[in-house]
């Protein structure tokens, strides 16, 4: 596929192939949950199954795959909410017994939508979430209802993702739930009051809830005051701003270097090293347009700069020869383009040095380890915007001899570079 033109065509054949090497090993992949619903008398619900698999390590497992397969049956059990309501909502449970099991009822997955008008299929699935609304308007004990996913502000088949925020005022169950209304899960965040006032307060970093916020939708709520907080969430707070185009930088560059290393060293095509860088610097266009990324953040990008990224995307993607000169001549265009932010990017690093006069590598090391940010700043020196000196430090303080460290102070040309917050 990398040395081919992208039509339709072919990502539709490498979706089936991909679908088909899943499909055919489904039930060893899969086998530790089917026998442990086995082995639970054939029947698990959800909060069984969720209880096993994080005792393992898995923080997710793609049941509805099972369930669309017909490998598992799904029925619903009743559950409530909060402690003091009354109101019963389905929860799913799963069947599935290796005695009972017949290969021949297994379908395979179906490849991109059906042949059912899709407006059929954003009827059922809005019936669904009506459902559960009222059931939200009759329990006493929530509060607020949203709306995310595809429901929210895509398009709708199929195999799109509902999703659901309730705030409650009573003690919660579960922070977590997988619902079913009419044969369509929807998946279920659960905040008791004082949490969900205080993450839509502090979710101003980017991060992929505060994607998940901003994109929802209240659809009900008894609380008038959540309509205010929620216009909070559209947008970033400066620091963690420049803090995400830090780190968008350091990954992106990262990603670069492995291209180039698989393409140059290890005569690989290196493709999927850029096409994550990519998606690295769509994020960085986006935050600088002060908008907040989200998992579409390719085509927010080339909404916002359609010309640089028509070219490196979309034009690199179809191109059918992807040698290494084509794949060199796209990772320099990359790199001129960080180049050219450069400046705003590095404004913690450069603040940070500003604020000590010299900062010795181990301080910047502390401060870049708070944020989560892995980091080598010879890329910077090398940039002149900071320069390297070595500076003494002992191991242990009785010690009576001294090594060296890097230490960095600002270079001459960075003075007129220092900016503040709004970048």
């Amino acid at each position: 596929m990398v040395n081919s033109t992208a039509t339709k065509e072919i990502l539709e054949n490498t979706i089936r192939e991909t679908y088909r090497f899943l499909d055919e090993h489904t039930l060893d992949n899969f086998r530790p949950i089917l026998n442990y619903i086995t082995e639970n008398d054939g029947t698990a619900t959800e909060k069984e199954l969720e209880i096993y698999t994080r005792a393992k390590g898995l923080y997710f497992v793609d049941l509805e795959y099972l369930h669309r397969r017909r490998i598992i049956r799904r029925t619903f059990a009743p559950v409530k909410i909060t402690k003091k309501g009354r109101i019963e909502y389905n929860m799913p449970q799963y069947h599935f017994d290796w005695d009972s099991f017949d290969s021949k009822e297994v379908i395979p997955s179906q490849i991109g939508p059906s042949n059912v008008d899709r407006s059929i299929i954003v009827k059922d699935y809005q019936a669904a979430f009506d459902s559960l609304f009222e059931k939200v308007k009759q329990d006493e004990y929530i509060l607020s209802l949203m709306v995310f996913g595809s429901l929210a502000y895509d398009k709708v088949w199929e195999k799109s993702d509902i999703g659901a925020i309730l705030a409650t005022s009573d003690e919660k169950y579960r922070s977590r739930h997988s619902l079913i209304e009419m044969d369509v899960s929807i998946d279920t965040l659960v905040y008791t009051r004082d949490e969900y006032r205080k993450i839509l307060q502090r979710i101003t970093d980017g991060s992929v809830i505060q994607s998940l916020f901003s994109k929802s939708k209240v659809v009900y709520t008894k609380d008038e005051t959540i309509y205010d907080i929620y216009e909070d969430i559209q947008k970033m707070g400066s620091r963690d701003l420049e803090h995400i185009l830090l780190a968008n930088y350091v990954y992106c560059r990262d990603l670069l270097n492995k291209a180039l290393r698989a393409l140059n060293v290890n005569d690989d095509p290196a493709f999927s090293f850029i096409l994550s860088a990519i998606r690295r610097l769509a994020n960085i266009e986006v935050i600088l347009d002060k908008q907040i990324p989200i998992r579409e953040s390719i085509i927010q990008a080339l909404e916002i700069n359609p010309k640089f990224f028509n070219t490196i995307f979309i034009e690199a993607v179809r191109k059918s020869s992807k040698d290494e000169k084509a794949l060199n001549a796209l990772i320099q265009k990359i790199e001129e383009y960080l180049d050219e932010r450069l400046e705003k990017i590095v404004q913690p690093i450069l603040r940070l040095i500003d604020k000590y006069q010299e900062a010795t590598y181990s301080l910047i090391w502390n401060y870049l380890n708070e944020i989560n940010i892995p980091i080598d700043l010879s890329d910077f020196v090398k940039k002149d915007l900071i320069d390297e000196i070595d500076t003494p430090i002992r191991f242990v303080r009785k010690s009576s001899s001294n090594m060296n460290q890097p230490a960095y102070i600002l270079a001459d040309s960075t003075s007129d570079m220092m900016m503040g917050f709004d970048v």
